[in-house]
């Protein structure tokens, strides 16, 4: 049996690494976005949205990235707290390394808690 035409040349590993460099250029665009004061406009939404796709196939760290955003962009703090309990549960049960994070996802984290200090410093000279 031969491969049909769309699987010649088709080779899982380039495919692996091209996923992989998706993945981390979804969060990229949403690191390069923060910090994000509130949700919405066309920018957010869709950098926002690579990151739920990802997320929904099942990567720990776009989950996180989620999570955080959603914990200090949503201005209903009872939405928020839905958001983000729902993501970060979502993490915790995707998460190759259960007793803590993996090394990827401390790098993620480590760049997310940058952000909040820096929003932090700012919120303190305003």
């Amino acid at each position: 049996m031969s491969n049909p035409t769309w699987m010649r040349g088709h080779q899982p590993a380039q495919d692996a690494k091209a996923n992989l460099s998706a993945r981390y250029a979804a969060i990229a665009l949403v690191l390069s976005l923060m910090p994000i004061p509130q949700l919405g406009g066309v920018k957010t939404d869709i950098a926002m949205s690579a990151v739920l796709s990802i997320a929904l196939d099942a990567d720990p760290r776009c989950a996180l990235v989620l999570a955080h955003v959603f914990d200090r962009a949503e201005h209903d703090p009872h939405r928020a707290d839905q958001l983000c309990r729902s993501w970060s549960e979502f993490y915790l049960s995707r998460s190759a390394s259960r007793g803590g994070a993996a090394s990827a996802e401390r790098a993620v984290l480590k760049a997310l808690r940058a952000f909040d200090e820096l929003r932090t410093g700012e919120e303190r000279r305003a």
